[in-house]
């Protein structure tokens, strides 16, 4: 078994109202295991792995004391594997055959982002953002040969890949009435296309 995962993170100052920032993560597991029997010539393995990307850029303006805005892209992947593979040697011959499952999440995103302060006790924020999706629920891979290059199965099912979108736009209003009374007013509007 192993695995490795890697975090990284840079800001920098444009001025003295823009600011970047970039923040990444990569991370992986494997885990593999082997069996075989040299008696009856026949090898087994099995490979189970599955990761992480991501990257995020943020640019941060001030416009004035009571006006900030953030524009964020991002991507991120997860994927999934499974591979077994089974060998048995005979006498003229050896048979092979294998079988290999894979899924993945791919997301693409951007979004933009306003807070308005008209005073310490009253935030207003409002936002847009979408999101490109690609899915690929599980795509299987078998593989079978039995001695002559005659006897060979071979088949991919599930290689489809679904895209989807998704829209957002956002209103809030954040008051404080009094130090017990606090209303938070807002509407929110989503779309997913597939």
């Amino acid at each position: 078994y192993f695995f490795y995962d890697l975090n990284a993170k840079a800001n920098y100052k444009l001025s003295a109202r823009d600011h970047i920032y970039l923040s990444g993560y990569f991370g992986k597991d494997k885990l593999h295991s082997r069996s075989t029997n040299k008696t009856e010539g026949e090898t087994f393995s099995n490979d189970l792995y599955w990761g992480n990307l991501t990257g995020v850029f943020r640019w941060n303006r001030v416009f004035n004391p009571k006006l900030f805005g953030n524009l964020s892209a991002s991507y991120s992947s997860y994927d999934f594997n499974t591979e077994l593979l089974n060998s048995a040697k005979r006498e003229e011959y050896t048979n092979t055959s294998s079988l290999k499952l894979f899924s993945g999440i791919r997301d693409l995103s951007a979004r933009y982002d306003f807070d308005y302060l008209p005073d310490a006790l009253h935030t207003i924020r409002l936002g847009l953002s979408a999101t490109h999706q690609t899915f690929q629920p599980t795509t299987n891979s078998f593989y079978s040969k039995t001695g002559a290059e005659e006897d060979v199965v071979s088949a991919r099912v599930g290689e489809d890949i679904i895209k989807g979108l998704t829209l957002d736009a956002y209103a809030e209003d954040e008051i404080t009435v009094s130090s017990r009374l606090k209303a938070n007013l807002g509407l929110r509007l989503s779309t997913f296309k597939v």
